[in-house]
């Protein structure tokens, strides 16, 4: 029970609005809590919004869902899921560019991940037909000679 009052005190230290007043009040606490730690308490918070990313995405809120991958990385840059995550995200709002940035976060972190090869393709191809439409669509609009005013 002391580890759990420990890592709630870490957590509780991360969302606090004034870390000073709260390290004066908490200090004893805090130097028992080893840097490993306090790494593992941002891996799990990293977690937990990555999976509350997946809560909002499943009642339709995209930006919150987007916005706790942010949160999941601000804890843990490193963490694929999150990554991942936000790119598909990015990629099912019409955002190409932004799902392969993150995409491509992610595959640095997990080089051999089937997934993420598999959703990289998607991506490019998403991208590729993004630039064929955009070409239709203003192909020939500045190529013209002369323009009437």
């Amino acid at each position: 029970l002391q580890k759990y009052a420990q890592a709630f005190s870490c957590i509780q230290y991360e969302e606090t609005s004034d870390p000073k007043e709260y390290v004066e009040v908490h200090s004893l606490e805090m130097q028992h809590i080893s840097d490993t730690s306090m790494i593992q308490l941002k891996k799990l918070k990293a977690s937990l919004h990555t999976n509350s990313a997946t809560c909002y995405q499943k009642v339709g809120d995209r930006a919150a869902a987007i916005a706790a991958c942010g949160e999941a990385l601000k804890m843990s840059p490193t963490h694929t899921k999150a990554f991942y995550k936000r790119s598909l995200l990015h990629l099912s709002s019409g955002d190409a560019d932004a799902a392969l940035t993150d995409m491509q976060a992610a595959e640095a972190l997990e080089p051999t991940n089937a997934d993420i090869q598999r959703q990289l393709q998607r991506i490019k191809a998403a991208q590729a037909e993004e630039r064929r439409q955009q070409r239709r669509q203003f192909g020939g609009m500045f190529d013209r000679k002369h323009v009437s005013i």
